[in-house]
């Protein structure tokens, strides 16, 4: 398990898990939001994202924004190993994850973005935008919508 992307342990460790949630949660994050969350077509989904900038006492230079795109579940039909002959149900399975810029001390970001979800369903989205130290850092902030239909 990875929390904030920085704290990493087992998923099974429960007592570390809450601990590394209420220490990520005191930290200074900044602010992330999706509005105007749509489909237009059958396959493109178009929304706008703003992100704050990252503030002057932030060690990093800058952030990346990331736009994730997930099926809000999905399940699997296990035939083979432990799981065999069970089905699997999972809740916002990634499809995709796409930079779509970045913010720094000077300056946020703001944005009408469209996304073309290949040969995905546009049933029943989950839309996550995440600002995160690059490569694989401290998260900054995080929004998140659904799209149901």
């Amino acid at each position: 398990m990875v929390v904030d992307g920085r704290f990493e342990f087992v998923g099974s460790d429960e007592r570390r898990a809450i601990l590394a949630i209420e220490n990520a949660a005191k930290l200074e994050k900044i602010p992330v939001s999706l509005s105007s969350v749509r489909l237009e077509g059958e396959r493109t989904v178009a929304l706008h994202v703003d992100a704050g900038a990252l503030p002057a006492s932030s060690p990093a230079k800058s952030a990346s924004v990331l736009l994730a795109i997930a099926d809000e579940s999905d399940e699997s039909h296990v035939s083979r190993g432990e799981n065999a002959g069970r089905t699997l149900r999972h809740v916002a399975v990634l499809r995709n994850l796409t930079r779509i810029g970045n913010v720094d001390k000077s300056a946020g970001f703001s944005q009408d973005i469209k996304v073309d979800l290949d040969n995905g369903s546009s049933r029943n989205l989950r839309i996550a935008v995440i600002a995160q130290e690059s490569p694989g850092g401290r998260i900054w902030g995080a929004g998140s919508a659904r799209l149901s239909n």
